[in-house]
């Protein structure tokens, strides 16, 4: 019997499964109905809520709100939490006792604009969260969160009861076809055994198998294939020591190149210094200043051969709350030299009150040099080079833009990946925005980018203000 008659019998019985779940399937489709019913439920329970409470929301009575909210999650076994926010989503009250989830604020409030019930994944299951606007949002918004446990239950009970039964209906079926489909085990079987051999690097394995059915066919054609393969391992090997000897001196080489365009960057700084304290007639209090940031390249340099070392691997940061305008004034000063001698317009808009943040100084002064030097780079002598700072409630924000020209969007992609590069007839060797990006994510933060070709690039650095995000 030929393999197309043994599958045809087989899809008879497949045939039969379907059946079987075309029938069980209005049956099963209730659990939609399960769930529209508890997310009517959350509504109603959201709307009632907001009008009982109506005059405590208007007059801020906070302990009245606190009160009513708790006696709402006590009382209905769906209610997983609820809470109240204000019209600047800020947190009136909650049922939280240990404090609110952050990641729970976070996308609650991202998502305030769409109404539809939002699906929440938690260690306590799945949760649907219910947004209702007070007054259209001029009282805030009051949120709920319904447990989708209950329902989960019913439905897995329901699930297994029809699994039995399509179990039943089914095992009449395989019994009728268990006959032809043990006659095609053993084959299979010793098919399934020798590919796995062979997907184990025994090449020399091979299928007895000798019926005059596909299987048969399949049997030789693998056989074949596998001894064609042991004879391309063979030579594999022989080639992979040399490819991997040969991969380590590149990468190596790779990596010195990489240092040596590193450390450029403080030494550039270092010689506006030196030009600095040579060209002009300095207090003692500035010779002083100028000859510290001297010394701070000189450590930088030091620094730098040590991160490049460990671009793979963490490193510890020694973090100080600074003031990033007081850092990016300073980075000026060791790119001072290069904007002159490039002629490029320089334009500061410092953002004012920024908050002190949490960062290795060192790591971050190198990251900031890398990216100026990178758009003075990128322009003619005409050039525009334009540093902003600024935050919000998460992040500092440094921007560099640059009117050079700019990314082609097939590269952005692949900007911060190892030893990728652009610039390579200008001695470019791709590690720069790696290492930089390598340093922000180890601060938790975020480098973002916008270009566009012959117009320039903008990248900026986020940073956030809480040490523990």
């Amino acid at each position: 019997m030929s393999l197309r008659i043994k599958s045809l019998i087989g899809f008879v019985g497949i045939i039969l499964a379907i059946t079987i779940a075309i029938v069980s399937f209005n049956y099963l489709n209730y659990p939609r109905i399960l769930r529209k019913q508890l997310l009517d439920k959350g509504i109603s329970l959201a709307k009632t809520f907001v009008s009982q409470n109506l005059n405590a929301l208007l007059y801020d009575d906070i302990i009245g709100l606190k009160n009513a909210i708790k006696k709402l999650k006590t009382s209905e076994e769906d209610v997983a939490y609820a809470f109240i926010l204000n019209s600047h989503n800020e947190i009136l009250c909650s049922t939280f006792d240990k404090g609110f989830p952050r990641q729970l604020y976070t996308i609650v409030t991202s998502k305030m604009e769409e109404h539809s019930p939002l699906l929440l994944k938690t260690e306590d299951g799945f949760i649907w969260n219910i947004h209702l606007p007070i007054m259209e949002g001029y009282l805030g918004s009051f949120h709920i969160g319904i447990s989708e446990n209950r329902i989960r239950g019913i439905i897995g009970n329901a699930i297994w009861q029809t699994l039995i039964i399509i179990g039943i209906i089914c095992g009449i079926g395989v019994l009728f076809i268990l006959f032809f489909i043990n006659r095609m085990a053993d084959s299979l079987s010793e098919l399934v055994r020798t590919i796995k051999m062979v997907g184990e690097g025994n090449f020399a394995a091979r299928i007895e198998h000798n019926t005059d059915d596909e299987l048969g066919d399949i049997a030789k054609n693998f056989n074949l294939m596998a001894m064609r393969l042991e004879k391309a391992y063979e030579e594999l090997k022989n080639a992979q020591a040399q490819i991997m000897r040969t991969a380590k001196l590149v990468a190596v080489g790779n990596l010195a190149t990489a240092l040596v365009h590193e450390i450029n960057n403080p030494l550039n700084g270092i010689m506006s210094c030196l030009n600095i304290l040579k060209s002009k007639a300095l207090t003692n209090r500035e010779r002083e200043k100028y000859l510290d940031l001297a010394n701070e390249g000189l450590l930088r340099i030091q620094t730098i051969t040590k991160r490049l070392l460990g671009l793979s691997r963490d490193r510890p940061l020694s973090l100080k709350p600074t003031d990033i305008n007081q850092l990016v004034e300073k980075t000026l000063f060791f790119i001072d030299y290069r904007l002159k001698e490039s002629g490029i317009t320089l334009q500061r808009h410092f953002g004012d009150g920024l908050p002190q943040v949490m960062i290795d100084q060192e790591a971050i002064l190198q990251v900031l040099i890398n990216l100026l030097v990178n758009a003075i780079e990128s322009m003619s002598s005409e050039g525009t080079l334009t540093i902003n700072t600024s935050s919000n409630a998460r992040w500092i924000k440094i921007s560099i833009t640059d009117t050079g020209e700019g990314i082609p969007p097939e590269n952005l992609d692949r900007i911060f990946t190892p030893f990728f590069s652009t610039k390579q007839d200008k001695g470019g060797t791709g590690m720069g925005l790696a290492i930089s990006l390598n340093i922000i994510e180890q601060h938790h933060g975020e480098i973002e980018v916008q270009s566009q070709v012959n117009k320039g690039s903008t990248f900026t650095i986020k940073l956030p203000i809480n040490k523990n995000e």
